[in-house]
């Protein structure tokens, strides 16, 4: 019985696998670079990127510059006219809100610059997070969907997983 068991369960892990792996969609990818934070922080911004921000517009989640040849296809992201004043709030927000506690990260807030790329390494765009978890997809006729980033937490404690 227990060696039936062990099969199933092997069986089941491998088409679960097999499954997750089945996409139809085509991911970019999100790599961390200090060019880009250098561009949030204190740089002009590129003129050749449609600018997009989500969360609340006084203290966004992140900030996204995306290439004009891709229709962003989300509810989650507003575009905005990124004027050098809108940019200098935003640049103050990002230096006070570095002592704050985020408690969707169980830490301390920062914001990351990421460069985009598409699956054969071409750069198709920007972004500035606070979350590291990212994930770029590509749409048929040249849609794009960049999922809102979100946060990865690794719990210090296995308290947090079983309230009593």
């Amino acid at each position: 019985m227990l060696m039936w068991s062990l099969r199933s369960m092997m069986v089941l892990m491998v088409l679960v696998t097999a499954g997750c792996a089945a996409g139809t969609g085509q991911y970019g990818s999100a790599a961390k670079s200090i060019a880009i934070d250098r561009i949030f922080l204190s740089g002009p911004l590129p003129a050749e990127y449609r600018y997009f921000y989500n969360g609340v517009k006084g203290e966004p989640v992140a900030i996204l510059g995306l290439s004009r040849e891709y229709a962003l296809r989300s509810d989650f992201w507003t575009e905005i006219d990124l004027d050098d004043r809108q940019m200098k709030d935003w640049r103050k927000f990002f230096l006070q809100s570095m002592t704050w506690y985020d408690d969707r990260s169980h830490g301390r807030m920062s914001y990351d610059g990421y460069r985009l790329s598409d699956q054969q390494g071409k750069h198709i765009g920007i972004l500035y997070s606070r979350y590291e978890w990212i994930v770029v997809e590509f749409l048929q006729e040249n849609g794009i969907l960049v999922h809102p980033p979100q946060p990865h937490v690794i719990r210090s404690s296995l308290w947090e997983d079983f309230p009593l």
